[in-house]
């Protein structure tokens, strides 16, 4: 009888581990409608953070976006490359239509030491990043409390056209346009980049076992 209360209690503890551990590595997200765009076969969402809970840096948006995954697609933050893929987005999302965020980050940023504000500007993918779709007077590095703005976000004008704005890349508060509250995800297939792999968030595919495996002993036990 002892053997078996301090085996169900060790299973309750791991299962509640789990549980706790699972909560702290993915943050509470609302996804909303995925879009996909005929011209290369990518989808793309925005995933927002519920109100009252922390706001994403740049660096932990990033990282969440690659744990996401859409019609087998792996997530990233959105590298909007081309004329044509931002006219894309702006033609099938917008704030007052409910489909987007009123500011979100976006896959590029500058790279450390390069000329204020726009040397050097460069999407994850690793291309650089053109003019076309920077707001008026864009980027600016708006240094407030001596914390350059060297990650970029996308902002909606009058809710119906998306421009690139440089903003600190650790946000505090909402009062700057929210950012850090959203993020656009793009979902592509790039050979087995779609299966989620042990090196990217095996930890989190281990706690999920971890959780299953032990809810499942303590029904039988």
């Amino acid at each position: 009888m002892t053997k078996r209360i301090s085996r169900q209690f060790g299973l309750r503890a791991c299962l509640a581990t789990a549980t706790v551990l699972l909560s702290t590595l993915l943050p509470a997200t609302v996804r909303g409608q995925a879009v996909v765009n005929p011209a290369n076969g990518h989808l793309y969402e925005f995933v927002a953070v519920p109100t009252g809970q922390p706001l994403l840096s740049w660096s932990e948006a990033t990282a969440y976006a690659t744990t996401l995954v859409r019609n087998g697609l792996r997530g990233r933050l959105a590298t909007l490359e081309s004329e044509s893929e931002l006219a894309f987005i702006n033609a099938n999302f917008s704030v007052s239509g409910g489909t987007a965020c009123e500011a979100a980050w976006l896959g590029a940023s500058q790279v450390a030491g390069s000329a204020e504000p726009s040397g050097n500007w460069r999407w994850i993918s690793g291309q650089s990043v053109a003019t076309f779709g920077w707001d008026s007077g864009e980027p600016n590095n708006f240094v407030q409390d001596n914390i350059p703005e060297n990650c970029m976000v996308g902002r909606w004008n009058g809710d119906s056209t998306l421009a690139w704005h440089d903003m600190t890349c650790n946000p505090t508060t909402v009062d700057d346009d929210d950012h850090g509250a959203c993020l656009l995800v793009e979902y592509e297939a790039v050979g087995a980049a779609a299966i989620p792999t042990l090196d990217e968030y095996g930890i989190v595919l281990l706690l999920v076992l971890m959780a299953a495996s032990a809810a499942w002993a303590l029904r039988r036990s």
